[in-house]
């Protein structure tokens, strides 16, 4: 069993000679990457706001790691089963189970019976919270008994018993999580939310207690998404170890709830950083809707809506330049959603309601008589 080394019981006067410590590191096997540029003993985190995917990336990465894949999500990985412990403290197990169901089917029977021996999960009665010492000693010797090489804890906040903008106890928590890992030889992951991103590019400002946090940090995966055109994207904020790519990868999450990546691209392409972008887009839109349906008034003042395609949309946005296409599917999800347009059966069918607009045009056409 390896030994939970704590602040106290290291030593002031370990210091060494240049020869002395080049003797030791020599003596030391060669880092491995586990994967990126997550090295074997490290400290990290994986960030993101809400619903980008964080936890099933990171089920997904404890997965592979532990069957021994050579690749994920386009990246190198070490290629021999590691045996990963899965500490989730934020979904009831049940949630967390079906969704594991659904991972699993993508395995054969030898991916399963590695996944059994290498991947030990939080159970049913598993702490939602470490508050006082003692549930930190607890968390401390079970991950000692059960022996793991690496850990993901999610989330930050579950194991923070205060504020996230506690510099001193945020200090005090991230200090003691990346002495544990390397005391203990372990590569330990934590799941931790982030600041409102929508239009801004990541860094580690980001995320939720930067300014303490990143300075014990390894490493830094952030996850986004845009809020305006819903596109996923994911980025090597930040590599201590090696060379973080300048380009973020975009992602979908599958029917099976495993992340597949995409195609790489520049992050200024990804996010809207002007708002008023989109709601001239928006008003675009909308406007040559209303002037479609005054047009369909003058010709029969009877109607009560008339009916119209995305093809129509793009026709008039998308091939000439207007709007991009992803941005025309979503603003029109979102004036969907408004309910100025209505959705009339199969996607990319819509209705548009004239009453409003045959109102508008009798209160004018009273003040003009008037």
């Amino acid at each position: 069993m390896k030994k939970n080394i704590n602040n106290n019981e290291r030593n002031i006067e370990d210091v060494k000679k240049p020869s002395e410590l080049i003797k030791i590191y020599k003596e030391q096997p060669e880092p491995i990457f586990n994967w990126g540029g997550i090295e074997d003993v490290s400290f990290g985190y994986i960030f993101g706001p809400s619903k980008v995917g964080k936890t099933i990336f990171s089920e997904n990465l404890a997965m592979n790691l532990a069957i021994g894949k050579k690749s994920f999500f386009n990246e190198d990985m070490i290629g021999t089963p590691k045996k990963v412990f899965m500490a989730a403290m934020e979904e009831d197990y049940r949630n967390r189970t079906r969704r594991m169901i659904s991972q699993i089917r993508k395995f054969d029977n030898n991916e399963l019976n590695l996944l059994d021996k290498y991947y030990v999960l939080a159970g049913k009665d598993f702490p939602r919270f470490l508050h006082t010492n003692d549930d930190w000693l607890n968390f401390e010797k079970q991950i000692l008994q059960i022996n793991p090489q690496i850990v993901i804890i999610d989330s930050f906040t579950r194991i923070l018993n205060c504020d996230i903008t506690n510099r001193e106890e945020c200090k005090k928590v991230s200090g003691r999580l990346r002495n544990f890992a390397y005391d203990n030889d372990l590569c330990l992951i934590i799941i931790h939310h982030a600041t409102k991103m929508s239009g801004k590019h990541m860094t580690m400002d980001n995320m939720a207690g930067s300014s303490v946090l990143s300075q014990e940090a390894d490493f830094s995966i952030g996850m986004n998404r845009n809020e305006l055109t819903n596109t996923r994207y994911l980025k090597e904020v930040f590599y201590r170890y090696k060379p973080s790519d300048n380009l973020v990868t975009r992602y979908e999450i599958d029917d099976f709830n495993w992340i597949q990546p995409g195609e790489k691209a520049n992050e200024s392409s990804l996010v809207i950083e002007n708002l008023e972008e989109y709601s001239s887009n928006y008003d675009k839109i909308v406007r040559f809707l209303e002037k479609t349906g005054l047009e369909k008034l003058d010709e029969d003042e009877s109607i009560k809506s008339f009916k119209i395609k995305t093809a129509e949309l793009k026709k008039e946005f998308v091939h000439t330049n207007k709007i991009k296409e992803r941005t025309l599917e979503y603003t029109l999800k979102k004036i969907t959603k408004d309910k100025l347009l209505v959705q009339d059966g199969s996607q990319g069918n819509y209705v548009y309601d004239l009453t409003h607009l045959r109102n508008l045009r009798n209160i004018n056409n009273d003040d003009c008589e008037n």
